[in-house]
């Protein structure tokens, strides 16, 4: 079969998989709503023949844009060759190529997953915890918190019992803060391990990333310490008070500007 009659859309047979097919024929006919896109599943699934098939349909609609394939090695390596660079401002660019899912990706997401696991929640709680959880990661821990409950339960369940049974992850305020969990905050952000910001670094994206650890934690924390800071990271209280400092100066930079837009981001949801 030649490559113009190879992974076409309509070549994919839907089955139990009608969703990643009306969602593909969606982002192909302009939606927006599925920004970005997962398509998960096991091995010949038809993943690679509905990504190809967007594709082509979007190359013959607008033949101007242009594609970019990447596997998890080159995203890898992309991601350590900016890690690495001394201009932070790489780290930033790079992180901003990728997207966090929207409320209605969130709820789609959600309904596949719910599918999945063969849970039957009303449309207001699905709607409630896609409102509230910001991450694939967490909206999969929520689902599998509440697959625990029997069939009678799940049937009983209202908005106040998933917010009691999802407290940690529906409701941060309520979480204990602590030095570590601003640590694993900013680690999930910009992905990379929770070691590296307690590691002795002096790469500057590291840095300045240790930095906003350290000025948030003074911020946020009811009651925080230089001292109880430093223990945390390993440092001793004169590095702690020194990197606020040096994080203060840069909030009044022009590089301040997105800093600020990271940690409040950091701040609503990731701890």
């Amino acid at each position: 079969m030649d490559e113009m009659n190879r992974n076409k859309i309509g070549d994919f047979i839907e089955g139990n998989n009608s969703l990643a097919f009306w969602v593909a024929k969606d982002i192909i006919n302009g939606s927006l709503r599925y920004n970005p896109t997962y398509f998960y599943g096991e091995t010949c699934t038809g993943k690679t023949l509905l990504l190809k098939g967007i594709e082509k349909e979007l190359r013959n609609k607008y033949p101007e844009k242009k594609v970019i394939y990447w596997d998890s090695e080159a995203y890898v390596n992309t991601f350590v060759n900016n890690l690495r660079s001394q201009e932070s401002k790489r780290l930033y660019d790079f992180k901003r190529k990728k997207e966090s899912p929207n409320e209605i990706t969130r709820l789609e997401i959600l309904r596949a997953k719910a599918i999945e696991k063969n849970i039957n929640l009303n449309p207001e709680i699905m709607n409630y915890i896609a409102d509230c959880v910001h991450n694939a990661g967490a909206l999969w821990g929520a689902l599998n918190r509440l697959a625990i409950l029997d069939s009678q339960e799940l049937h009983q369940l209202n908005v106040e019992r998933v917010r009691e049974l999802l407290v940690d992850i529906v409701d941060p305020e309520k979480r204990k803060l602590t030095v570590q969990s601003v640590i694993h905050g900013v680690s999930e952000y910009y992905k990379i391990p929770r070691e590296l910001l307690v590691k002795k670094s002096r790469n500057r994206s590291i840095a300045l990333m240790r930095q906003m650890v350290m000025y948030i934690s003074m911020k946020k924390i009811p009651g925080a310490t230089y001292k109880m800071v430093a223990e945390a990271l390993d440092r001793d209280h004169s590095t702690i008070i020194n990197g606020i400092r040096s994080m203060e100066k840069k909030l009044d930079t022009e590089e301040g500007t997105e800093i600020k837009k990271d940690m409040q981001i950091i701040c609503d949801r990731f701890i």
